[in-house]
């Protein structure tokens, strides 16, 4: 059956499409402003450094763009739910309650799955079922890891802005002798020369605007996050297409 592109999911998937760009388009505009300066510094841990630090954070409306994707991306896949629950013959008391699931708890998943996703055709099932971010192997399943960035930023972005910041660097290149050694840190990536007149140093620095929450126990580039969760909302949404009847 041929996919109809003004499908609610669809629709919303767009929507979240363009919020995605203009989060890259806020990035962008960010880090040509010169975020990060380079500094020497006679006074870090006694050694003279040659480094460079953040001088301005990210604006507040890169995590408005990031909030606004990441909750419709969650409703383009609560639309896929709905759509197929509907057509396989779900009341429209039982369609109320359809969801896309996304579970790290098994148990909670056992619970909540009749109710929100008992509507759906049994292959249907079995196939979000795998999804879950509690069946674990997230190292290799970047769909399950994906998924659960997904449904914990969403959560967040419900009560608050995600925390994002920039952490440097993204990519880097130096030409520095004589190295003592490096400091490497939220605010200050630094390279520790016992005598700053005889440094010759080439620098060239470009930001990256990253994911800090603590619930999610890692620093994610925001930019490849969104990408992440982008392709595979998209999969999963062609994926639920195939189980029409």
């Amino acid at each position: 059956m041929r996919d109809d592109p003004l499908s609610d999911r669809n629709l919303k998937f767009r929507r979240a499409q363009r919020h995605v760009r203009e989060v890259r388009r806020v990035i962008k505009a960010y880090g040509n402003r010169g975020p990060n300066e380079t500094v020497r510094d006679p006074n870090l841990e006694g050694n003279p450094i040659v480094g460079f630090r953040v001088r301005r954070q990210p604006p507040a409306s890169v995590s408005i763009a990031a909030g606004d994707a990441l909750q419709d991306f969650k409703s383009a896949l609560d639309h896929g739910v709905h759509e197929l629950s509907r057509l396989n013959e779900a009341t429209q008391e039982e369609l109320g309650d359809c969801e896309f699931l996304i579970a790290s708890k098994g148990d909670w998943y056992g619970g909540h799955k009749i109710k929100r996703l008992g509507k759906l055709p049994a292959k249907a099932l079995d196939f979000v079922t795998d999804l879950q971010p509690f069946q674990g192997s997230l190292d290799t399943r970047r769909d399950r890891w994906a998924l659960r960035v997904l449904h914990e930023l969403a959560r967040i972005d419900r009560h608050r802005h995600v925390h994002v910041t920039s952490l440097i660097p993204d990519a880097w290149e130096a030409t520095i002798s004589p190295v003592d050694g490096v400091i490497d840190n939220e605010n200050t990536f630094a390279i520790l020369v016992s005598d700053p007149s005889k440094v010759k140093m080439h620098m060239s620095i470009r930001s990256s605007v990253s994911i800090d929450e603590p619930s999610l126990m890692e620093t994610l580039p925001l930019s490849n996050t969104m990408e992440q969760i982008e392709a595979t909302v998209r999969g999963i949404l062609l994926r639920l297409a195939d189980f029409r009847p």
